[in-house]
């Protein structure tokens, strides 16, 4: 990578940070009436819950009974495409499960997202999704 996209990357990813710092913490502190502590407890807090939700959302659709988990050959080549690699390593959860299928945002559908995450957002909603 040459020396200046990487400053420029560098640059960006450090004004990212400050602007999600002021976005989510400075500005609460300056406008919201609350203790700053409360305050610091929820800039915490919210992306831990959030991370942990993710992290089971994506355990559900990865290491379950049904996928596979192939292993490079000596060379490191998986013998099959990326594409292919998504669909044996990846299942469905919670097909029927409209509240589940709302809350993780369509997560629940794996095989379907990583290849055609456009198609998923689209049309799941109409031709797949669980009638009550």
């Amino acid at each position: 990578m040459p020396r200046r996209r990487a400053l420029g990357l560098l640059w960006a990813s450090g004004a990212s940070k400050v602007v999600y710092i002021g976005d989510a913490l400075v500005i609460p502190l300056m406008v919201i009436d609350q203790q700053w502590w409360w305050i610091i407890t929820g800039f915490v807090l919210v992306p831990l819950i959030a991370g942990a939700i993710l992290g089971v959302v994506l355990q559900l659709a990865h290491v379950v009974e049904g996928t596979q988990h192939p292993i490079p050959d000596t060379t490191g080549d998986m013998g099959h495409t990326w594409v292919v690699h998504e669909m044996l390593t990846t299942s469905n959860f919670a097909r029927k499960g409209p509240l589940v299928t709302w809350y993780v945002g369509r997560l629940n559908y794996q095989v379907e997202h990583p290849p055609l995450p456009a198609r998923v957002q689209r049309s799941l909603s109409r031709t797949e999704r669980p009638r009550a």
